[in-house]
Order: structure tokens, then C-alpha cells, then sequence
């Protein structure tokens, strides 16, 4: 119980609900159409939300093997800054 006290401080459960509810809309717009995904950075809430649609989507990127692919092709591709967000450095292209 406090740890939901010190996070309710910092919305963290109101971004996941929002992501949550992104892939939903895509989900549901790719039964009918493409979809073009951009967000404001392009940083994180892009691979985040194509990421979790291509894990609603592709039964393949719910493996381990598949989750490693998704993670390289969609994260560490595209120079997203992980030591950036997470205080952790490492070399992107070794990974």
C-alpha cells in the first residue's frame, strides 16, 4: 500500500492508462486502415505504443525470442536514449 501512496505523486498510472488506451485505437483503426503513429518526441510514447500493438497483434513478439527482435527493431534501432531514462549506461549497438 506504500508504494501506490508515493507513486499516485507522480501519474505514472494515468500515462500507462493512456498508452493503454492508444494501442486500443490502433488496434482497433488497423482492422479497417493503415496507421501512421507519430507522437510529440518520437521518443518514447511512439515505440511504446507501437511496440505493445505489435504485441496485441503478432503472437511471435510474445516469445522470447520474438520480444528480443521487437525490442532491437523498435527501441534500440532507432536510438532510443534508455540511459537517458534510466541512469544506466551502456552501448545501444552491443545490445
Amino acid at each position: 500500500v506504500l508504494w501506490i501512496e508515493i507513486e499516485e505523486g507522480c501519474a505514472w498510472l494515468d500515462h500507462l492508462r493512456l498508452i493503454l488506451e492508444g494501442v486500443g485505437r490502433i488496434v482497433e483503426s488497423l482492422k479497417e486502415s493503415h496507421v501512421l503513429v507519430h507522437c510529440s518526441d518520437g521518443w518514447d510514447r511512439t515505440s511504446q505504443l507501437i511496440s505493445l500493438t505489435q504485441l496485441c497483434l503478432f503472437p511471435e513478439y510474445r516469445t522470447r525470442i520474438g520480444f528480443k527482435k521487437l525490442i532491437k527493431k523498435d527501441w534500440l534501432s532507432t536510438g532510443h536514449r534508455f540511459s537517458d531514462r534510466n541512469n544506466h549506461h551502456f552501448n545501444n549497438a552491443k545490445t
